[in-house]
């Protein structure tokens, strides 16, 4: 039987392998089946780094394709060619967050993953918000 913290890292590591089961179960190993491995940025509030300090290293994170690592809140530079890996509460300035980074094509595809359940309301503003501004098609997935 998995313990909580095994649950914990599974779940991290699935998200940063993109959500996909098969890459997150051989961490560590490349994200493309032994070619090279997609590098991503991962992208977090004080809430959500808290969560992955407190089960990763920044070795883990390099391990599993994630080059950079930053806070919400920081002032970043655009990475065009790199998949951005967001994982955030869900909350109201959260998600202006997202859709001014996607405004200013900060990476190349947003992978936006919560640490909770997203009320609906939100993910319709996320919605309005990308689509308003011609940017939806750069959202790649949204998990809650």
């Amino acid at each position: 039987m998995e313990s909580l913290r095994q649950k914990q890292i599974s779940a991290l590591l699935r998200m940063l392998h993109l959500n996909d089961d098969a890459q997150a179960s051989g961490a560590g190993e490349s994200d493309s089946g032994g070619a090279s491995p997609i590098w991503k940025v991962l992208v977090f509030d004080n809430f959500c780094r808290d969560i992955v300090s407190t089960v990763l290293r920044v070795n883990d994170l390099r391990d599993n394709g994630i080059t950079v690592h930053m806070l919400l809140s920081s002032q970043r530079s655009p990475i065009p060619d790199v998949p951005a890996i967001y994982f955030l509460q869900p909350l109201a300035e959260n998600i202006q967050r997202i859709t001014d980074d996607i405004a200013k094509d900060l990476y190349e595809l947003y992978y936006v993953n919560f640490a909770s359940q997203l009320p609906r309301t939100l993910l319709e503003e996320l919605a309005v918000q990308t689509t308003a501004r011609g940017t939806a098609h750069q959202i790649a997935q949204v998990y809650d």
